[in-house]
């Protein structure tokens, strides 16, 4: 396993022969993860991987995309209306994936698309304007859950994952991350970050690296902390409760991306 955590070359200098490894490699390429905002978390970066694709002798030039940045908290006018920061691509041996889309702010005042992404960022708490997740990829990864706003509460939704689509909030849990998808090397990649919650419990971030949302009490301190999406798996940051008086806290950001090939040796 050849395992790009960065960018890099990947060098074919020989081939083997029929009996061995031949001339085919597999792979996996994993964008970075969206980034979470007040409510939503971030979406998964896009992920696309195969088996048997046929190699040259030459030098292979391989991206590997950073994770979005969580949406800064502090003044927030309007509860937050802007959104996360998507994930960057990741390509590789001719084949490139969509950075994850970003969490949706607690107003969505941002437009319809704003949330889409190699998988969908999940949406803010107050559904006032683009009531639904973010849109994925098709073939990269899944959509974002939907917010909700319950009165003297509100909690994001979930970021979508490779494996699933991340889930709705209720008016008692914020959504969580959707799941990954394992490969051949035994890990689990691109999962969704998890929805933040204001009195209502966070959502969890899905297997594959996705962060937790964080929980607070309006007005008062966070009673749970998230996470950020896990390094070089492409998973969502998680998404951050509102803090009152057109005041937010830091969204998390999400994880960055990774090139895997993996190629036979010797017999």
């Amino acid at each position: 396993y050849h395992k790009f955590t960065g960018n890099g070359t990947f060098t074919v200098s020989s081939l083997g022969n029929a009996a061995g490894g031949g001339s085919t490699v597999d792979w996996i390429v994993v964008a970075g993860g969206g980034g979470g905002a007040t409510a939503g978390g971030g979406g998964a970066g896009g992920m696309r991987n195969g088996t048997g694709h046929t190699v040259s002798t030459q030098g292979y030039t391989i991206t590997v995309g950073a994770g979005g940045s969580g949406r800064a908290g502090g003044s927030c006018p309007d509860y937050g209306e802007f959104p996360g920061i998507q994930g960057s691509l990741s390509s590789g041996l001719s084949y490139s994936c969509t950075g994850g889309g970003p969490g949706g702010a607690g107003s969505n005042y941002h437009a319809p698309n704003d949330l889409d992404g190699g998988s969908g960022g999940g949406e803010g708490g107050w559904n006032w304007g683009n009531q639904t997740g973010g849109a994925p990829v098709a073939g990269q990864g899944s959509s974002g859950g939907r917010g909700g706003d319950y009165g003297s509460s509100s909690a994001g939704g979930g970021g979508g994952g490779k494996g699933s689509a991340g889930s709705n909030s209720t008016s008692s849990q914020a959504g969580h991350g959707g799941s990954g998808s394992s490969w051949l090397d035994g890990n689990t990649y691109a999962g969704g970050g998890g929805g933040g919650g204001l009195n209502i419990t966070r959502g969890s971030g899905g297997s594959g690296g996705g962060g937790n949302g964080l929980k607070t009490a309006y007005g008062g301190p966070i009673q749970t902390t998230g996470s950020n999406g896990t390094t070089n798996t492409g998973g969502g940051g998680g998404g951050a409760g509102l803090k009152g008086g057109n005041q937010c806290w830091d969204a998390y950001a999400g994880g960055s991306g990774i090139v895997i090939v993996r190629y036979k040796f010797q017999n």
